[in-house]
C-alpha cells in the first residue's frame, strides 16, 4: 500500500510543480474494508494518512482527474492478505470509456497543453518538454 500511495503522492507533487495552477491533477483513493465494513475516501495530500491503514481484505480504487482536460483514470485493486492486486483500469476521455493503452497514448498531448512553460525538463516519465 505504501508504494502505491507514494507513487500517487509523487504524481501530485509533479502536478504542482509542472502543471498550470488551474490544471492540477486530483487523486482520490476509495477504500472498502470488508473485514470491518468501512468505506474510506481520501483525496490529494490526505493520501499520506491512508499509508498507515492495515486493510486485510477489501477493495481499493484510485481515481485520477486531470483538471483542464477531459481525461479521467480509474484503477481498481483487490486487497487480499494486505496485498493490492490490480483488478482493472478504465480511462475516460469525456464521455468515452477507453482502455489503458489508448488512454496512455492520448495522455501526452493533453499534458503538453496544460504544462507550465519550462526549459528542458521531464514532467512525467517519458514526457520531455
Amino acid at each position: 500500500m505504501k508504494e502505491l500511495i507514494r507513487t500517487y503522492l509523487n504524481l501530485l507533487q509533479n502536478s504542482r510543480r509542472f502543471l498550470k495552477q488551474s490544471c492540477q491533477i486530483e487523486v482520490v483513493l476509495h477504500l472498502n474494508d470488508k473485514m470491518h465494513q468501512h468505506k474510506i475516501d481520501v483525496r490529494n495530500e490526505q493520501l499520506k494518512q491512508a499509508e498507515q491503514l492495515r486493510i486485510c481484505e477489501g477493495l481499493a480504487a484510485i481515481e485520477v482527474i486531470y483538471q483542464g482536460t477531459q481525461l479521467k483514470a480509474y484503477h481498481a485493486f483487490d486487497i487480499s492478505d494486505h496485498r493490492y492486486l490490480p483488478k482493472y483500469f478504465v480511462g475516460w476521455m469525456g464521455n468515452q470509456k477507453v482502455d489503458k493503452d489508448y488512454f496512455i497514448s492520448h495522455l501526452e498531448p493533453e499534458l503538453r497543453k496544460i504544462a507550465k512553460p519550462c526549459l528542458n525538463c521531464v514532467i512525467f516519465p517519458g514526457l520531455f518538454v
